[in-house]
C-alpha cells in the first residue's frame, strides 16, 4: 500500500503545474456537463440513450413515479341513476335529523347508506366528517375533509377546518409524546394513562 502511494505522490510530483491545472478543468467541465444533462435530460435524449431517471430520483431532482394498479384502466363508478340520488337523499334528511339531535351513531350510518347510493356526494362526506370531529377522532375526520376537498363544492369554510384539524392531530401527538416519557420514569402515574388513552382515540383511523 506504502509502495503505490509513493508511485502516486511521484506520478503527481512529475507532473507540471499547467497539466494539473489542465486535468483539474477537464474533471470540472466534465461535472458541469453532467449537472446539465441530469436537470435537464429532455433537451440532450436525442443525444445519449443513457436513463437518468434513477440519479434524479436519488438527487431528489424528481419524485419518484407512482406505480399505477395492474389490471388495465381503474374502475370508475357509473352516474348514479334518479332513483339512487332520491334514496341517497332521503337518507341524508335523515342523517340531518339525528345529527341535530345528538344521535351520532344512527347519523352515521344513514350516511354511509347514502354514500353507497350516491358516491361523491360532498355534502355527505363532509357531514361524516364534522360528526367524526365531534366525537373527537381527529384523524378520521381530517381524512374524510380531504377526500371532500377533492369535490366539487363552494364550501369557503372546508379550508380553515382542515387546518385546525391538522393542528389538532399535531398538538395531540406532541401531548403523547410528552405523557409516554412521564409514563416510562413513572410507571404508576394512572392519570397520564388514561390521559394516553384519551389521545389515542383521537389519531384512531
Amino acid at each position: 500500500m506504502s509502495n503505490f502511494i509513493e508511485k502516486i505522490k511521484d506520478f503527481l510530483t512529475g507532473l507540471s503545474r499547467n497539466t494539473i491545472i489542465g486535468i483539474a478543468a477537464g474533471f470540472f467541465v466534465l461535472f458541469f456537463v453532467f449537472l446539465v444533462i441530469l436537470f435537464t435530460p429532455e433537451r440532450y435524449s436525442k443525444w445519449t440513450s443513457i436513463n437518468f431517471s434513477g440519479l434524479r430520483i436519488f438527487f431528489g431532482v424528481q419524485e419518484k413515479p407512482v406505480e399505477k394498479p395492474k389490471g388495465g384502466v381503474p374502475f370508475v363508478p357509473p352516474p348514479p341513476s334518479p332513483d339512487s340520488e332520491e334514496r341517497a337523499a332521503a337518507y341524508l334528511d335523515a342523517a340531518w335529523r339525528d345529527y341535530f339531535r345528538g344521535d351520532y351513531d344512527e347519523a352515521l350510518r344513514r350516511l354511509k347508506r347514502a354514500r353507497d347510493f350516491s358516491f361523491g356526494n360532498y355534502t355527505v362526506i363532509r357531514l361524516i366528517g364534522q360528526i367524526h370531529f365531534e366525537l373527537g377522532k381527529y384523524k378520521l375526520a381530517y381524512t374524510d375533509w380531504m377526500t371532500a376537498s377533492m369535490l366539487p363544492n363552494a364550501d369557503k369554510f372546508l379550508t380553515r377546518d382542515i387546518e385546525v384539524t391538522k393542528n389538532l392531530i399535531r398538538y395531540t401527538r406532541e401531548e403523547q409524546d410528552k405523557l409516554s416519557r412521564r409514563i416510562y420514569y413513572t410507571p404508576g402515574d394512572l392519570i397520564s394513562k388514561a390521559r394516553e388513552r384519551e389521545l389515542n382515540l383521537h389519531l384512531r383511523p
